[in-house]
């Protein structure tokens, strides 16, 4: 997931629009990738230390479920974001699959 968030980073930065409120969501996915990139090293962080300890500790268990419920919030944000250029809810989707698939492996 930091990969892809880097990667939108790059191409959503790098994107020229003609017209203002284009380039403004560009601008706006840039940043939302670029905060989510920051809060999945910190969760890469957290899991590395959550793991490292034989069994499931208290806070291993709340790994998954704080994940998941930041990547639907963020998922709500990318959805507002694109509001402004078009109706879909894609990004939601997706983050509530992910999500679910969190819960299916935890």
């Amino acid at each position: 997931m930091l990969a892809v968030n880097l990667l939108n980073v790059l191409v959503f930065s790098l994107v020229q629009f003609d017209s203002a409120p284009q380039a403004q969501w560009a601008r706006r996915i840039a940043l939302a990738h670029g905060a989510m990139a920051v809060v999945m090293l910190v969760f890469a962080g957290w899991a590395r230390r959550a793991l490292a300890v034989p069994g499931l500790s208290l806070s291993g268990r709340w790994l998954a479920p704080v994940a998941s419920v930041l990547a639907l919030g963020w998922s709500l944000v990318l959805v507002y974001i694109d509001q402004a250029v078009g109706m879909g809810v894609n990004a939601h989707i997706v983050a509530s699959v992910g999500a679910a698939i969190i819960f299916l492996f935890d």
